[in-house]
């Protein structure tokens, strides 16, 4: 799996950025007072895992200012800023972007004021991009076949949209990114394993006949996208016969 980045991003609201030391500092230089909170997955509460303790703060003019990520075993974060008002943002790989509080941009965020003490309590829920993950086997034996191409197309147009391998086990996950999809997004699934026939989900020869599956940005994890696939009796370059044909 991937690295899961939280990244801190500020925006300075009135005045200009004090210069100060590092966010995440164990004490913080005088004008700075630590700003802190948690990040979790807003499906299972739990924390993000496998997040790096990599934070850029950004000032309203653009210069960069040192911050703080989140630690890996339990989400929590803590970073030193300058007094002043401040608008963060909270971003990790296959997750939406939030501002706080449970804002979708910085325009909507609510405004962070650091006066005189710390402040405490600046958590943020990401929801994750939607996925959908499955595991591919061969019919009669029930073992996994490595060897598989998982082909997303358009429900609607046929038009291929992604493909995706699986691992050792079988098992694939493809996720929906925000970047090139507009929710909801309607796709059907193909399945092509060498040596074997190409299968739709869900367990069709078809594209007319295959299942749709409805994409949503509050998805979440969609699981159980699997085929068990058939042998073929003969083959040869990229062609696969069999006495009986199936639907």
């Amino acid at each position: 799996m991937r690295l899961k980045t939280v990244i801190l991003v500020a925006v300075l609201i009135a005045g200009l950025l004090p210069a100060g030391v590092g966010a995440g500092a164990v004490a913080c230089a005088t004008g700075q007072f630590e700003v802190s909170g948690t990040v979790t997955d807003a499906m299972t509460g739990l924390p993000l895992d496998r997040v790096t303790s990599i934070g850029i703060v950004y000032a309203a003019d653009g210069s960069g200012y040192d911050g703080e990520g989140t630690d890996p075993a339990t989400s929590a974060f803590a970073t030193c800023l300058p007094i002043g008002e401040w608008k963060i943002a909270f971003d990790a790989d296959y997750y939406f972007t939030e501002w706080y509080d449970d804002a979708p941009s910085m325009e909507a965020a609510a405004v962070i004021s650091v006066v005189d003490g710390p402040v405490t309590g600046i958590d943020a829920a990401l929801q994750p991009w939607p996925s959908i993950s499955g595991r591919i086997t061969d019919v009669r034996t029930g073992e996994p076949l490595p060897l598989t191409s998982v082909g997303i197309y358009q429900a609607d147009t046929g038009d291929g949209i992604d493909g995706e391998g699986v691992d050792a086990n079988g098992e694939f996950m493809y996720y929906f990114s925000p970047d090139y999809f507009t929710f909801p997004v309607r796709v059907k699934v193909n399945f092509a394993a060498d040596y074997h026939w190409a299968e739709w989900y869900d367990n069709s020869k078809r594209f007319s006949r295959a299942t749709v599956i409805t994409i949503e940005a509050d998805s979440g994890s969609i699981t159980g996208i699997d085929a068990s696939v058939r042998r073929c009796s003969w083959t040869v370059p990229d062609f696969c016969f069999q006495r009986k044909f199936w639907n």
